[in-house]
């Protein structure tokens, strides 16, 4: 795997056991199967409550009032996608980030286009107020978020704005594009797995923002892991969907089966994906 300042948690030497962590991350996906949270735009609920399910847990998916407090507190990890946000929901919102935050429950947040709204940057903005376990967005939306949380940055370049947005929150950036990084304090990986179609269908990331609830959900110790996991998972699927698909109408169907084939599996390709990723 490509990297920069690889986690002092997984240095280079100890890639076997790097494998071996994931390896079990997967096969704890639905064994057993913990419910998930999702408050998701309207537009992809569909397609992100079927990824959940593909990989062995049981999503909900409502933000009724009178609903959200035993939703959230019932769950394993939460997922706050912001890309359709009605007013009668936003409310909602920052009451599951509330209560994900106060009962140590893990989260993700997903600030959909926060560059180009400024209504959204503001409830994103409100919504990190609740310490979000992992925040996931393309590189403009996590480089709209530096630019009005960090004082000062230190450069343009993705991977370090990444690192200097997870240093100051605290959490774990990741910062998707044709290559993705993890960042998390001073560290930062880089993956390139993945396929242009991805970014030709609705919905994809907000199915990765699912991705990362779930494996978070199993490895709530080590949510950099955790997100390394989700990576590699959905980067492989989309290869597979490519190949496998015949364009981008079908592509987010078979990225669903390719994920269910990787944790039936035991994401038996992991070891040869290590391999060709650390040469590369």
């Amino acid at each position: 795997m490509n990297t920069q300042n690889l986690p002092t948690a997984h240095p280079p030497a100890s890639s076997h056991q790097l494998e071996n962590n994931i390896a079990n991350i997967v096969r704890s996906l639905g064994n057993p199967s913990l419910p998930i949270h999702i408050l998701t735009n309207s537009v992809t609920s569909t397609l992100v409550a079927n990824t959940v399910l593909a990989l062995g847990h049981n999503p909900s998916l409502t933000s009724a009032e009178r609903e959200i407090k035993d939703a959230v507190l019932s769950s394993h990890a939460l997922l706050i996608n912001i890309g359709t946000p009605l007013d009668s929901q936003v409310h909602a919102l920052n009451t599951a980030a509330l209560i994900a935050s106060q009962n140590h429950i893990p989260w993700v947040l997903d600030p959909v286009m926060v560059d180009r709204f400024p209504s959204r940057l503001n409830l994103a903005l409100t919504l990190i107020n609740n310490k979000p376990t992992v925040i996931r967005g393309n590189h403009r939306e996590i480089q709209s978020l530096a630019q009005n949380i960090v004082p000062k940055l230190s450069s343009s370049d993705t991977s370090i704005i990444a690192i200097e947005l997870a240093q100051h929150l605290s959490t774990v950036v990741i910062s998707t594009g044709i290559n993705d990084f993890i960042a998390h304090n001073q560290e930062c990986l880089l993956s390139s797995l993945g396929h242009p179609l991805q970014h030709t269908t609705t919905g994809m990331g907000c199915a990765m923002g699912a991705l990362i609830s779930c494996t978070l959900a199993s490895a709530k110790h080590d949510p950099l892991l955790a997100s390394l996991t989700a990576t590699l998972m959905g980067g492989e699927a989309a290869i597979k969907a490519a190949l496998h698909g015949r364009g981008p109408g079908t592509f987010p169907l078979i990225w669903i089966d390719e994920l269910y084939n990787i944790v039936q599996s035991g994401f038996s390709e992991l070891p040869t994906l290590l391999a060709s990723q650390n040469a590369s």
